[in-house]
């Protein structure tokens, strides 16, 4: 999965159960497995951007 993708998930997951939704039925709706969505919830905004910057510092080795 993309950074974008993972963005977007965590993005989608946290602002469906902001609105009430339970994990199984976002998990329903966005076409993924119970579990992920389960770990993207326990995922904090921090460790998101970590995840960015990582990836962004491996590319701009490797150009």
């Amino acid at each position: 999965m993309k950074i974008e993708e993972g963005w977007k998930m965590y993005i989608d997951i946290k602002r469906l159960k902001g609105k009430g939704f339970s994990n199984t039925k976002i998990a329903e709706m966005l076409g993924i497995s119970r579990p992920t969505v389960i770990k993207y919830m326990k995922m904090h905004l921090n460790f998101m951007e970590d995840i960015r910057k990582k990836q962004f510092m491996t590319r701009t080795i490797w150009c």
